[in-house]
């Protein structure tokens, strides 16, 4: 997972200076189109390959979370989050975010 996010924010890096530099005046619109496009897609693509590789668990707090919102709009936010969210998904989320963090570093 590590070498596929390196090469993926290597290949953006790269794209983007690409399109930065005198170059790219030269370079045919399609091929300028192409190179932009590519990145969105490739973003997109990455994207999902890490929510499917984690299961979906950012996902899966989200609509938690939002649940808790639209069902006690009385109740402090914490307090709903509390008591949809367990004490392991909690964790299990933490792990991965702080994971996550220490990868990008």
């Amino acid at each position: 997972m590590k070498v596929l996010l390196g090469l993926y924010l290597a290949t953006v890096f790269t794209c983007r200076i690409t399109l930065r530099t005198s170059c790219a005046e030269n370079l045919h619109w399609a091929v300028v189109m192409a190179l932009e496009d590519g990145m969105s897609l490739l973003s997109f693509a990455v994207g999902l390959y890490v929510l499917h590789r984690s299961n979906g668990a950012p996902l899966t707090l989200l609509a938690k979370s939002a649940a808790a919102h639209i069902e006690g709009a009385a109740a402090p936010f914490s307090q709903r989050t509390r008591a949809l969210v367990s004490e392991e998904d909690r964790n299990t989320y933490t792990e991965k975010r702080f994971k996550l963090f220490n990868m990008a570093l």
